[in-house]
């Protein structure tokens, strides 16, 4: 990129045929009906996916991969020396791959089996966060 890069910012979002000429504010109402538009607010906290409570993940860490394995065994095995007692250091991992490479199936393993290793009724001793909003409510993470 160098010391003085260069930016194009200019579009014509807004401008173009389509977007003028789209009905925005009734197209939505052809999708959705006066039910949803009034539930808007709650919307979010209705969502069938969120709760209060953790949820019980059942994942069969047979059909984890290798490279899925080492990350799984790798945390696994730092939990078990912070119950231990083990002074250690905080374990950041970043889970990364390009889409369809089972990264929400990964994370979820994790918690399933850190939520066993700390018992029934624990805090899940584990934090999830995401670049993205849409990757945090695939995941319920932050």
């Amino acid at each position: 990129m160098g010391l003085n890069p260069s930016f194009d910012c200019s579009f014509d979002l807004g401008s173009r045929n389509m977007d003028q000429n789209h009905n925005w504010i009734n197209d939505p109402r052809q999708i959705y009906n006066d039910t949803d538009f009034r539930d808007i607010d709650t919307f979010i906290s209705s969502d069938f996916r969120i709760s209060t409570e953790e949820e019980n993940l059942t994942v069969d860490y047979q059909t984890l991969n290798d490279n899925q394995k080492k990350v799984f065994n790798r945390i696994k095995s730092h939990y078990y020396d912070v119950l231990v007692e083990h002074q250690v250091e905080p374990l950041r991992i970043i889970v990364m791959g390009t889409a369809r490479t089972r990264k929400t199936y990964l994370i979820e393993a994790i918690r399933g089996r850190l939520q066993e290793m700390a018992g029934t009724g624990s805090k899940l001793p584990i934090v999830v966060l995401t670049p993205t909003g849409v990757a945090a409510f695939n995941i319920n993470g932050e």
